[in-house]
């Protein structure tokens, strides 16, 4: 049957586009004007028409502009759509720093100049400098050319002059990530909130957080990355769990109410899983689970435990992380990686699954921003990060030289995110010791 562009518009809208697109270039070519640029900062060309450009002119440029936010919203869906538009405060956030940091001014108009040098000329971490500039740069403010250097774009650039960032300081200001620490009681919501313990043990005190709180990892897993529906199971395709063995036994550390493991524990029948988190956290879990999955009752259970605390499941064939190793900033993830030692058997596994932060440039714009909104919460909540890869492997080398990176399994429905898998291998017979 035939689609009329009522009902399938994408034609519609991009025909459209094409049509007032030649309205602007003509009207550009024959005024033998500028159009403007997002790298050339020399060209002195910041509005994209003259005032007294004719009414067509003007009506093209809003149209054009009206049916390309019509056109991306609807190839992102409702859901891609949501999830950017709940992110968007670190639009303003990112742009507030920027401008409180001094970073327009600090980096050169005509030329480039590199994070290092850039962070200590401003005074913060360069790691939490990559953090919100690699956010920034989703938005076209400065850009990343070459690698780990910064140079200005149009946009950054205008924000250099003083009265624009005064603006920009005054309407910002409010709502910024804190860049200059590393530790979880240094966060901006510590700040913001004036609280002195870490988010997720002041989010234990209120039921009522907690219970939102599980809700909300639900309802975040059901929302697209780029366009592809993720239930929050997809680590049971990502993983080859019968590997482990007939019988096996997997811990589900801070695995909150069970969902994923349940998942798991479906998929494999022959999978014992037990799932720990704090006890507010899964306080009723286990009578919901047996409402729910009368089927898993034996077969997935729930543990209170901390998991800063030495791991009480002695022997099992896999501890595995979902969504947890992201939450902290890098000491405490070796503490908490470190707990599991004195619990591990030989030939073990850690498995940790994250998203994965890629490369510079490997990633379009809009892909980009969505994995960076979500780095940023992460900065915000406990000064904590999304990883690229060799920073997974790079815990794993610090928690113990005994603890060896082995492989990285990907969900072909999930491209946005990666399971590590490390392996004990301990040097000697003698048992291993957690540090501190």
């Amino acid at each position: 049957m035939a689609t009329d562009s009522t009902s399938f518009p994408l034609r519609s809208l991009a025909s459209e586009i094409c049509t007032h697109a030649d309205t602007l270039s003509t009207f550009y070519e024959t005024h033998d004007l500028t159009f403007p640029s997002l790298t050339d900062t020399s060209s002195g060309c910041l509005n994209s028409l003259p005032h007294d450009a004719p009414e067509e002119v003007l009506n093209a440029r809003r149209d054009i502009l009206e049916a390309i936010r019509t056109l991306e919203t609807m190839v992102q869906g409702p859901s891609e759509t949501l999830r950017l538009l709940v992110h968007n405060f670190h639009d303003t956030a990112t742009l507030g720093t920027v401008v409180r940091l001094g970073i327009p001014e600090a980096v050169p108009l005509d030329g480039s100049i590199s994070f290092g040098e850039l962070a200590r000329k401003v005074g913060v971490l360069e790691s939490k400098l990559v953090q919100i500039l690699r956010y920034a740069f989703t938005n076209y403010l400065f850009r990343e050319s070459p690698e780990g250097y910064i140079s200005h774009t149009t946009i950054s650039a205008l924000i250099a002059q003083p009265n624009i960032a005064a603006l920009v300081y005054l309407i910002t200001a409010e709502c910024l990530p804190s860049p200059a620490a590393d530790s979880p009681l240094r966060a901006a919501y510590n700040l913001g909130f004036g609280h002195n313990r870490t988010f997720f043990d002041s989010l234990t005190e209120e039921p009522e957080r907690v219970s939102r709180f599980n809700k909300a990892m639900k309802g975040y897993t059901q929302l697209t990355l780029e366009g592809i529906q993720a239930d929050g199971t997809e680590d049971v395709e990502a993983f080859p769990w019968d590997i482990l063995g007939k019988g096996a036994k997997i811990v589900d550390v801070a695995g909150g109410s069970g969902h994923i493991s349940c998942a798991i524990a479906t998929a494999y029948p022959d999978l014992e899983v037990i799932v720990q988190d704090l006890p507010q956290v899964i306080s009723d879990s286990q009578s919901k689970l047996e409402q729910s999955h009368p089927e898993l009752k034996g077969r997935v259970s729930y543990m209170a435990h901390d998991m800063f605390s030495e791991q009480p499941v002695k022997g099992a064939d896999a501890y595995y992380f979902h969504k947890v190793i992201h939450d902290w900033p890098k000491a405490e993830c070796v503490k908490i990686l470190r707990s599991l030692l004195p619990a591990m058997k030989p030939g073990a596994r850690v498995l940790v699954s994250d998203y994965v932060l890629p490369p510079p440039g490997e990633l379009t714009k809009i892909q980009d921003k969505l994995l960076r909104q979500w780095d940023l919460t992460m900065l915000i909540i406990a000064n904590a990060k999304e990883r690229y890869r060799e920073e997974f492997k790079e815990l794993f080398a610090l928690t113990s030289p005994d603890l060896v990176f082995n492989k990285e399994y990907k969900a072909r429905s999930n491209s946005a995110g990666s399971i590590f898998e490390a392996i004990y291998k301990p040097s000697s017979s003698a048992p291993a010791v957690a540090k501190s």
